[in-house]
């Protein structure tokens, strides 16, 4: 499994345009090796994954939640939000979607706990579209971070992953 997904539940399109009903798909790029296509400011509009948002943490490689499985961490957040972002994937206008990930606290986190979140960017609005928070306080049990959600009608859209306030999180697939 890749790092983080979000999947369509309902008809999927394949590449020929073709519909197929109840069909799950990972919508989001270069999830199963995120380090990859990672930089700090990189392209995270053309596939590859960036750390954004208001905060100071930075990025760095983690271990999965398996050996088979990269993962991605934020480190030394001081305060507000920092998330790895993903931009512009595809997606069916008004259909129902999850997206998710597992998250811990990484080991060098000094905080008795953090607040790990999941967020859908509306690029177009200026403003999220749907999002979700869980209290993590375990360095070494990962825990499920879920989002069903409804798409926009339209918009630019960012799949935002990461931390709320100080400390530092771990992230991988499942």
């Amino acid at each position: 499994m890749p790092f983080t997904e979000i999947k369509y539940q309902g008809v999927h399109q394949d590449e020929n345009g073709y519909l197929w009903p109840g069909f799950a798909t990972n919508i989001l790029r270069n999830s199963r090796n995120p380090m990859t296509y990672y930089g700090n400011d990189g392209a995270w509009d053309s596939g590859n994954w960036s750390v954004r948002s208001g905060g100071n943490g930075t990025g760095a490689a983690c271990s999965g939640i398996n050996a088979d499985l990269d993962g991605i961490a934020i480190l030394n957040n001081t305060s507000g939000n920092r998330d790895v972002y993903q931009k512009s994937f595809p997606y069916t206008p008004n259909a129902t979607y999850t997206a998710s990930f597992y998250a811990k606290m990484a080991d060098s986190c000094t905080k008795t706990s953090i607040t790990a979140q999941l967020r859908i960017w509306n690029d177009t609005t200026g403003k999220n579209h749907s999002g979700t928070t869980k209290t993590i306080s375990s360095k070494t049990d990962w825990t499920l971070i879920s989002l069903t959600f409804a798409m926009p009608a339209s918009g630019i859209l960012a799949f935002m992953a990461g931390i709320s306030g100080a400390g530092a999180i771990d992230m991988s697939a499942f």
